[in-house]
């Protein structure tokens, strides 16, 4: 599973900030598959670590999945926190949400906007 999940941006993090990064990706990446249906695609985190004041640090998290079912899912998902713990939770929670609403979604007709007289 690890080789399925891609983290970058991580080289001015301290151990305390990574251990937590891998630890939720690890969280939620069978959620991700469950919601996928689908057990074959990458899942790839940025994270930035921006704005350091003091003990403080700004982070920027963005999620991406890449499945051969769903094709690409999550561009556009970036998240800004103070916590790293909260920012991943949020990211990665709203990927996965994204992901249910894709594959319940791909089945269906669509609907007719209008009507025929």
């Amino acid at each position: 599973m690890k080789e399925k999940i891609k983290i970058l941006g991580m080289k001015d993090m301290t151990s305390f900030e990574i251990a937590d990064v891998k630890k939720l990706a690890d969280k939620y990446y069978p959620k991700i598959a469950r919601a996928l249906r689908d057990n074959d695609f990458t899942l790839t985190i940025h994270v930035k670590k921006a704005d350091t004041t003091g003990n403080r640090a700004r982070y920027h998290v963005k999620a991406r999945v890449q499945s051969t079912k769903a094709g690409i899912l999550g561009t556009k998902l970036k998240v800004e926190e103070w916590d790293i713990a909260r920012a991943m939770h949020k990211v990665l929670k709203n990927l996965k949400n994204e992901a249910r609403h894709k594959m319940k979604s791909e089945g269906k007709a669509k609907k007719l906007l209008f009507w025929r007289w």
